[in-house]
């Protein structure tokens, strides 16, 4: 059986997924029902729409706070007997209220000036970053939604997401679709690994911000020193990561066989391996499954390190959640599929 545990692992620290070496812990499956298209202005106005309603969140609880707060000065200037030597006769606590009631008018006020001022921004080769996407650290609080975040470091964007970092290759606001690649992948270097497992696993909740809609992954095994598979199924990896800083330095599996299973089912994997790390498939594999036949660990880099898709059409499907209701979203976004299931439709019969 594949252990519970892992004897090695490829990196060291928290991959920010479940217990990978479990198989039975995984679920690939899940139904998908219905399809529709959308176009591109249509995508854009319920984007609109979603800004609209947190603008008009914002507007209503700065409101709300004004209100409370004029009511509260207009009780403190119909006590003053003289309200022309209203100043001189306040208590230093009634100043203090006073000074925030201004401060916070500002504030809104200001925040109100900025928020139809919020241009696209770059990073690197990215550019016309906008919403939903927010620059980490940005003082605007009305620019872009809290949850998609980016970071731009060293001139790279970054995206954090489960304990782990990638590089964004791309976005696409008309799919609703951002692609990236874990950080620790280098196109030209072989040896270089995935730092961080993902699965669908990670994506079970369905109003998390992002969604993997691709169901097969990239297993990597430690199969053992005595252990040598001779299947098509199974690539060996040794010629290319046995000279890697990457390989675990522990000298008992020094020597170990490493292997990569693309697979839609962890069942799939032989019980005398362990499974050291899961990364997802591409878009690409997933629509030339069927006449594609890897052969090296080499073609296996090469596609991975053309990265993984995440669709953000949850931005637009959180009318249907409130609800309890499934949003009809695509099963297989991609940069070249035109077209998209619109988030405006909900399954009500779940």
């Amino acid at each position: 059986m594949v252990s519970e545990n892992t004897s090695s692992s490829f990196l060291d620290g928290d991959s920010g997924s479940p217990d990978v070496g479990n198989k039975e812990s995984f679920d690939f499956d899940e139904k998908f029902d219905g399809e529709g298209t959308v176009e591109e202005a249509e995508v854009a106005t319920v984007v609109e729409s979603v800004k609209g309603e947190e603008k008009g969140r914002v507007e209503r609880v700065s409101v709300m706070v004004l209100l409370v707060g004029c009511l509260a000065f207009l009780h403190i200037i119909l006590h003053q007997k003289k309200i022309l030597m209203l100043l001189p006769y306040m208590t230093v606590s009634m100043k203090l209220l006073l000074l925030q009631l201004l401060l916070l008018l500002a504030v809104v006020v200001v925040g109100e000036a900025d928020e139809d001022q919020c241009e696209p921004w770059s990073c690197g080769d990215l550019h016309n970053i906008s919403y939903p996407f927010r620059l980490k650290g940005d003082p605007r609080i009305n620019c872009g939604h809290p949850d998609y975040k980016l970071a731009c470091e060293n001139n790279r964007a970054i995206l954090y997401l489960y304990h782990g970092s990638y590089y964004v290759l791309s976005i696409s606001y008309h799919n609703l679709i951002i692609r990236v690649v874990d950080t620790g992948l280098q196109t030209h270097n072989c040896s270089s690994l995935p730092r961080h497992s993902l699965t669908r696993y990670n994506f079970s909740n369905e109003q998390e911000p992002y969604q993997l809609n691709v169901i097969p992954v990239f297993v990597f095994l430690n199969c053992g020193i005595d252990v040598v598979i001779e299947s098509s199924q199974y690539v060996n990896m040794s010629p290319c990561i046995n000279t890697s800083s990457s390989v675990p330095k522990n000298p008992r599996n020094s020597s170990s066989n490493y292997y990569v299973v693309w697979t839609s089912s962890p069942n799939d994997i032989k019980d005398s391996c362990t499974i050291e790390l899961m990364a997802p498939s591409t878009t690409e594999m997933m629509a030339f499954s069927r006449s594609l036949k890897i052969k090296t660990y080499y073609e296996i880099h090469r596609e991975l390190s053309k990265g993984v898709v995440f669709s953000w059409s949850n931005l637009l499907c959180r009318h249907c959640f409130h609800r309890r209701q499934q949003c009809l979203v695509p099963r297989y976004p991609s940069d070249k599929w035109n077209g998209l299931s619109t988030p405006l439709s909900c399954n009500r019969n779940c």
